[in-house]
């Protein structure tokens, strides 16, 4: 009696991409008993639950543990959009736990500067339905190199309605690792998110958080806050919105309005209103250049990712340098025309 038999195979790449009932090539063979022909159920691993029973609390923040918060003073039990960074010292190693409603990756670097590149960084990856966590290294502004994460113990991570959570332990310090840096050190702490496709990490779609100064969360407790826009970039979001939405405006409305109100008075040989609109009008110039300037003293070169923002800010600047240039060359009103 010849058997003939059919495989069917299923391969499972990752999570989310897997192939079922692929047939295989037709076998058979004489003088052995039939097989049954019922299909037989193929079970796929189940996806390990989390390890982590219970969510981070802020409780300890500025006691037992250094914390880093936004918004300032949010509790990661209790508020979605806590983004939350705790470090704890146990002898000679430290419990690290982060906690952010992201839906690709959470990640904290330690820096010796503000800028992105030479950073100990530490990356909580969501992967279809699990979660690594691993430690990296930025080389510039580049994306991070993954390294193995035989530095790192009691790995447990969470996810629960957005919100992921990890936690780990990593010993003070890391012999033979010039990319480990020793966490009794002074840093600046950057705490970043971002979106995650096939496994690779895309660049963080805003500004990370960064600490305004160095700390040593080793042997400090404090609870900090951060900052997603640089001194620098704070100075020129302020002087823009002062040019244009107020010395601008109001000198408009003193060209506008208050000719009849000061018809003869004058203001060192002229009307008052015109002596407010130029002064107005020329200090919306000086904010305007100085606000134009500050990006540039911060990046150090023109930025290719900050999108069309600077090519607006150049052409802004041109009107208003153009605006200046006519008023300068206008006739005064005394003047005929020919």
């Amino acid at each position: 009696m010849k058997n003939v038999c059919v495989f069917s195979a299923t391969v499972v790449e990752k999570y989310s991409i897997y192939w079922v009932k692929i047939p295989g090539p037709i076998i058979s063979q004489s003088g052995v008993p039939l097989m049954s022909s019922k299909p037989q159920t193929v079970a796929l691993p189940a996806v390990p639950p989390s390890l982590l029973a219970n969510g981070f609390s802020s409780t300890g923040c500025g006691s037992s543990k250094f914390c880093v918060r936004n918004p300032t003073s949010c509790d990661p039990q209790q508020d979605l959009p806590c983004f939350f960074l705790s470090f704890r010292r146990e002898g000679d190693s430290m419990l690290i736990e982060m906690s952010g409603p992201v839906k690709g990756y959470l990640s904290f670097a330690l820096s010796h500067d503000q800028w992105m590149g030479d950073d100990d960084v530490y990356l909580c990856l969501i992967d279809g339905q699990t979660v690594e966590i691993n430690p990296a290294y930025n080389r510039g502004r580049r994306h991070p190199e993954v390294a193995l994460p035989d530095v790192l113990r009691d790995t447990l991570w969470r996810r629960e309605d957005g919100i992921l959570q990890c936690s780990f332990r990593r010993d003070l310090h890391i012999a033979d690792s010039t990319e480990r840096f020793p966490l009794d050190g002074n840093y600046f702490i950057f705490l970043a998110d971002g979106d995650v496709e096939d496994g690779r990490l895309h660049r963080h779609q805003r500004q990370p958080l960064i600490t305004s100064k160095m700390y040593n969360i080793a042997e400090s407790t404090e609870d900090v806050g951060g900052s997603r826009s640089p001194l620098l970039i704070k100075f020129h979001g302020a002087m823009m919105f002062i040019a244009w939405m107020t010395t601008v405006s109001i000198g408009v409305l003193f060209a506008r309005f208050f000719k009849p109100v000061w018809p003869t008075s004058t203001l060192c040989g002229e009307k008052i209103w015109f002596q407010m609109h130029r002064i107005l009008m020329v200090t919306t110039v000086l904010l305007t250049a100085v606000a134009f300037v500050l990006p540039f003293l911060y990046r150090g070169h023109w930025s290719t990712r900050a999108g069309y923002h600077p090519y607006l800010g150049c052409i802004v600047l041109a009107l208003t340098v153009l605006q200046l240039i006519l008023a300068v060359f206008r006739p005064p009103p005394s003047s005929r025309s020919t």
